[in-house]
Order: structure tokens, then C-alpha cells, then sequence
């Protein structure tokens, strides 16, 4: 999924873009060159980069190098408004 979107960013030079990544996270790494493009993405092109995790196992030295992160436990009481009040704060950034 990422890249994909990198390659969309890339192909359509987009700036001030969001991107929202939905997984479970539970990967051991992403590869440097990966991680090299969303950190110019970040840095360059104003993109941000938004994670929602459907896991507690998500690895978070990769959710670091996101700039949201919401972790979604179903059994967490609130988290659909805790969720939906996040990205009320993106739209506003907007």
C-alpha cells in the first residue's frame, strides 16, 4: 500500500497531500528506500503521512515515521468519536 501511494504521489506531484494507511502494523520493517520517500514526501511536498492501526501488536518504530497515528481496540469505549474527532483535525488543516 505504500507503495502504491508513493508511486501516485510521485507520478502526479502532488503537494500538501494526506495519506491515511489502514493495517494491523504487525510487520518487522518497511524497506529504506520506502522510508527515504516518505520522509521526502514529508519534508519536500508537505505531505502527511496517517496511520490507523486495527491491532495493540502494531509496530511502533514504524507508526514513528507517521505523522498521526490512531490505534483502533474495539473494546476501548469512545474510540469511533476519538477517531473521527483526528481526522476532523486534518480536514481543518486543510
Amino acid at each position: 500500500a505504500l507503495y502504491e501511494a508513493l508511486r501516485q504521489l510521485k507520478s502526479n506531484d502532488y503537494e500538501d497531500a494526506d495519506v491515511l494507511m489502514i493495517s494491523d502494523f504487525v510487520m518487522y520493517k518497511i524497506d529504506r528506500d520506502v522510508l527515504s520517500d516518505i520522509a521526502y514526501q514529508q519534508q519536500n511536498k508537505n505531505t502527511e503521512f496517517h496511520s490507523l492501526a486495527l491491532s495493540g501488536e502494531a509496530n511502533s518504530n514504524i507508526l514513528q515515521r507517521f505523522d498521526t497515528n490512531w490505534i483502533y481496540d474495539p473494546a476501548q469505549k469512545g474510540i469511533i468519536k476519538e477517531l473521527t474527532r483526528g481526522l476532523g483535525d486534518i480536514r481543518e488543516r486543510v
